[in-house]
């Protein structure tokens, strides 16, 4: 009798065991966020997954920043062994090469066309040619400087004023870089700025802000400026990359760490807690950046609270990966 009750005491204290690890080794479920419109918006409802995105309130404050943008050497002006009326520009880019080429034939096509109408004007003046040629001549006239704006216009998009080509003295060098177009108010013609050039890494060259260019990239929202250099020894080389700094830049702009934005497609984002639970996704346009912060042009107002840690894992879930 004692030796059957042990057995049965046995048993139960195994069964309990048994069920004691059963509950021990259920596995908890986390509930998954839900991704709503399209993935502009995240909403989660475990505390925990909440928890690991912390934010930061934003609003706009003053900054001040060494402006500086990236530049490329584009032309080099060298002495003409054939002419001395006219320098040789060395250019980095063959399409550059062959429009200021093509506009210097031309407009030698146009000052004879514009004799020879001045001519044939004379000889219908004394009936030794008829009001045909005069109109043929026009219009050779015409074609000429149709073909000549289109090689000028191609220069102009390329950061360069043919006229200053034309002028250009021997020994200087044309440097190209783009600026953001909420900047380019601060870079004047005229302004003096060091170059820092990858082949020199040790100099400071100083040069002239020459031309802000006409037209704003579409796409990129940068404005070409043409800055001019003194090359006296010929050391500066088309092709050359350097920094150009501008000098200081002020304003009262909206901040944000590096490690709240990302990148998608070209395109940059950042993420807004909305209310306890809920994040949504925002795109904004950047600016300068400044140490480990960037300046927000557009997107965000003061008050926004900003996701600035794990943000990777919420672009994973808004565009699903």
């Amino acid at each position: 009798m004692k030796k059957t009750l042990g057995i049965c005491m046995f048993l139960i204290l195994l069964l309990a065991s048994c069920r004691k690890h059963e509950r021990n080794s259920e596995v908890v479920s986390i509930p998954k966020p839900e991704v709503k419109e399209n993935g502009q918006v995240i909403v989660f409802t475990d505390a925990h997954q909440i928890s690991q995105f912390e934010t930061l309130s934003v609003k706009k404050q003053d900054v001040t920043a060494q402006f500086s943008a990236p530049a490329h050497v584009m032309a080099t002006v060298v002495t003409s062994d054939e002419s001395s009326l006219q320098n040789l520009i060395l250019f980095d880019n063959s399409d550059l090469s062959y429009n200021y080429a093509s506009y210097l034939q031309h407009l030698i096509l146009i000052n004879q066309w514009k004799i020879n109408i001045n001519r044939v004007k004379d000889l219908l003046a004394h009936g030794a040619a008829t009001g045909k040629d005069l109109i043929e001549a026009q219009t050779q006239l015409a074609n000429e400087e149709a073909i000549i704006l289109e090689h000028e216009t191609k220069l102009k998009l390329g950061g360069f004023d043919p006229k200053a080509l034309k002028a250009a003295r021997a020994k200087t060098v044309w440097i190209l870089c783009n600026v953001p177009e909420n900047q380019v108010d601060k870079v004047l013609e005229g302004n003096k700025c060091t170059v820092h050039f990858s082949s020199f890494p040790s100099e400071n060259h100083y040069g002239r802000v020459e031309a802000v260019g006409d037209v704003v990239d579409n796409l990129t929202r940068m404005i070409k400026i043409r800055i001019i250099l003194s090359n006296p020894d010929g050391r500066v080389k088309a092709g050359m990359y350097a920094i150009v700094d501008f000098g200081l830049a002020e304003g009262n702009f909206i901040t944000v760490p590096r490690s709240a934005i990302i990148t998608v497609n070209g395109k940059s984002f950042v993420f807004l807690k909305t209310d306890k639970s809920q994040f949504k996704r925002q795109e904004i346009l950047l600016g300068q950046q400044i140490d480990d912060k960037n300046i927000i042009l557009r997107g965000l107002n003061d008050g926004d609270s900003v996701v600035v840690t794990s943000a990777i894992q919420l672009k994973g879930l808004s565009f699903g990966y």
